[in-house]
Order: C-alpha cells, then sequence, then structure tokens
C-alpha cells in the first residue's frame, strides 16, 4: 500500500518522459496472468503486470491513478489492523513522494486519441 514505483521496458507512443512511474497502489489482489494478447509494459519486484496494453484498444493500470494521498492515507488508516503495522508504516511514509495520477490520465488521454 502507498505509493510504489513501476519501471516501463521500452517507451510506447503515448508515454512521455520517464520510464518510471510512481503511483499510489492498494494490493489485495493482484493480476497474476496477463489477458491473451497482453504485452507487459512496466512491472516492478512487487507488481509483475503493473501495466499492461492489447493492440490499440486496451490499456491496463494494476494501481491507482485516480487515488490521491489523502485518499490512500484513509484507506491505510481504516484497514490498518488488517495490513499490519510495518505495511501501515511503509505505506504512510511513501505518501511524501510523487504521485503521478496526472501523469497516467495524459497517457489515457494520448492512447485513446492516437
Amino acid at each position: 500500500m502507498g505509493l510504489h514505483t513501476h519501471t516501463f521496458n521500452r517507451q510506447p507512443g503515448w508515454h512521455d518522459g520517464d520510464l518510471d512511474l510512481d503511483i499510489l497502489v492498494s494490493h489485495q489482489d493482484q493480476v497474476i496472468d496477463v489477458a491473451t494478447g497482453a504485452e507487459v509494459l512496466a512491472s516492478s519486484d512487487f507488481c509483475e503486470h503493473a501495466v499492461t496494453q492489447i493492440g490499440d484498444h486496451v490499456l491496463t493500470f494494476q494501481g491507482h491513478p485516480e487515488f490521491i494521498p489523502e485518499y490512500a492515507s484513509a484507506i491505510m488508516n481504516v484497514r490498518r489492523d488488517i495490513i499490519g503495522e510495518s505495511a501501515y508504516t511503509n505505506g504512510m511514509d511513501s505518501l511524501s513522494g510523487r504521485h503521478e495520477g496526472d501523469r497516467v490520465a495524459r497517457w489515457i488521454h494520448n492512447f485513446l486519441t492516437a
């Protein structure tokens, strides 16, 4: 939980800038097998299929670009007993980093209008 960094393995046409993406996550469940025809574009040690794409019509993000740090904090406060003190502390500490939800929104726009 909290802010995690995923790294792109290449730069798709809709992508701009740095290959690292800092995004809020709240993983109880994760995609463990990608859909048929999907290409994994970004991953991390924690999340193998962080960003995937199928052709020019499907783009997925495992993280939550729609979250804001205050919302992530509220979720962790509610789930503190469930996630444990270590995950809670690490997640809360990570929230001071840069969340790139706006960057992901731009990418989604670029993808849909390409």
